[in-house]
């Protein structure tokens, strides 16, 4: 009797074998026809950019090592070099190889720094490029679904609702600058030592959410905040790390990075019930962090720049002075005086879905774009008055539809902070700029285009060092004097 049970059993282990080889044979079968798929439309569209040149001669694992690279050059600050090497490297011989492509474990990537792409995406061909799932996938946890994680309707309807807050009448009414200016000012008396990363993260803080929300933070005056700046710098750096490991963003742990987002939200509690008022969920912590990462490194890339250009802070500090006055007797600014002053050429096949990383770090540093009377990694405030960009070189806001909403605010509380802060102060020194983890590398193993450094390079070279951490940041304390 045991013997038909034996036939049996062997008779469902190989149906069960060939079920399996025959699953996996439909598996194979489906992926290579839809990568014969993707490849008929990639050519008909136009073909492939630039294929990104590692040190593998395999897609997968010319991916794979991508994600490392652009992770560990990231880690060590030096993201600016990793991408002007990776398109020179991969565009080599080519008149333009600022476009360049990339598998990242089957997902194709496109990287550029040309500026006719940029404009296809953000403003000629705006409705075809979105954020896309894979972008709302890995910022959900951040941004939720506000205004910089959405598209269509949505993204429509929420930028309607925000466009009241960025009215010229409220953006030239100072009042709310001045309130937080009165806070500032004090900390930078007395000739001692001050942390101006520290301080204009602050202050960027307390306008952003007095300006947006009516709240008083003060966080200027209170020490009792540094532990939501600290969580702010480890959402950054962990959201940075989830962003450039792409499909393998997975093997990133988020324990620590779920409390800080926790802490946050906690800060901010007080204005939740405003924000969801606004129907813009996540508004809150959001255009508080875009403040103070944008705006306040702005303003301590300036004040390193002043003080180690003590001709052009003399300069601007003359022209304060006959305008307004300098000292206690001088007058406040008012909006209208801050207002015045003096061969990868082919088409590349993008079907939809395909993921388009664009930089305009890169783009702006480009010293083929235009013609500069001044090197492009000199500080020469002056170079405006008689120089103009070419269209679509030079986007600090982005540019199309998305372009951005806080623009007039943020060069409104930028000029604000510097005539106010320089009526008081004659002058400021540097006393110390965060360093490269790794100066030693920084210095070397660059791609050239000619036979000297260009633009990108030697910008790199002659500024702090900066943590690219979903925005620029110097990576440690700014130091600086400043001396009535």
């Amino acid at each position: 009797m045991s013997k038909p049970s034996h036939i049996r059993d062997g008779f469902l282990g190989s149906y069960t074998e060939w079920l399996v080889l025959g699953l996996l044979f439909l598996v194979v079968l489906r992926r290579i026809a839809k990568f014969i798929d993707e490849e008929r439309r990639i050519r008909r569209h136009g073909g492939h950019a630039s294929r990104y040149k590692s040190y593998t001669p395999f897609g997968v694992l010319s991916g794979l090592h991508f994600l490392w690279s652009i992770t560990t050059h990231a880690l060590q600050d030096q993201n600016l070099k990793f991408m002007h090497n990776a398109f020179l490297r991969s565009g080599q011989g080519k008149k333009n190889p600022y476009t360049f492509e990339v598998s990242l474990i089957g997902s194709r990537a496109i990287f550029t720094a040309d500026p006719e792409n940029i404009r296809a995406m953000l403003a000629t061909q705006f409705s075809d490029f979105g954020k896309g799932q894979r972008f709302r996938a890995d910022w959900f946890e951040l941004m939720g679904n506000s205004i910089f994680n959405v598209d269509g309707d949505a993204w429509h309807a929420s930028r309607q609702r925000l466009r009241s807050l960025f009215t010229r009448q409220r953006v030239s009414d100072l009042v709310c600058f001045e309130r937080h200016i009165q806070d500032m000012l004090p900390a930078l008396a007395g000739g001692h030592c001050v942390d101006m990363k520290d301080i204009l993260s602050r202050f960027a803080l307390d306008v952003s959410a007095d300006f947006s929300l009516g709240r008083q933070v003060d966080s200027l005056t209170s020490e009792e905040d540094d532990a939501v700046f600290e969580a702010f710098e480890r959402i950054r750096h962990t959201q940075s790390l989830i962003e450039r490991l792409g499909p393998l963003n997975f093997l990133v742990p988020r324990r620590r990075f779920r409390k800080d987002l926790e802490a946050l939200d906690k800060f901010m509690g007080p204005s939740i019930e405003k924000a969801i008022s606004m129907s813009d969920h996540g508004w809150t912590l959001l255009h508080a962090c875009a403040g103070v990462s944008r705006d306040a490194r702005y303003l301590r890339d300036e004040m390193v720049s002043l003080a180690k250009s003590p001709e052009v802070l003399a300069e601007l500090r003359r022209e304060i002075e006959n305008k307004l006055g300098v000292g206690a007797g001088a007058r406040l600014p008012t909006y209208d005086d801050l207002k015045s002053g003096l061969d990868g050429n082919d088409p590349v096949g993008v079907p939809s879905g395909t993921q388009i990383i664009y930089s305009t770090h890169i783009l702006q540093l480009r010293d083929d774009l235009n013609s500069y009377k001044y090197p492009l990694q000199d500080f020469y405030p002056r170079r405006w008055e008689t120089w103009t960009p070419r269209p679509w070189t030079y986007i600090p806001f982005n540019g199309g539809p998305r372009i951005c909403i806080g623009q007039q605010l943020a060069l409104t509380e930028m000029a604000y902070v510097l005539v106010r802060v320089f009526q008081q102060y004659r002058s400021v020194e540097v006393r110390q700029e965060p360093m490269s983890k790794d100066s030693e590398s920084m210095a070397i193993g660059w791609e050239k285009r000619g036979t000297g450094p260009d633009s990108v390079e030697k910008f790199v070279r002659s500024r702090p060092c900066m943590a690219s951490e979903i925005t620029l940041a110097p990576r440690g304390s700014v130091d600086l004097v400043f001396r009535e």
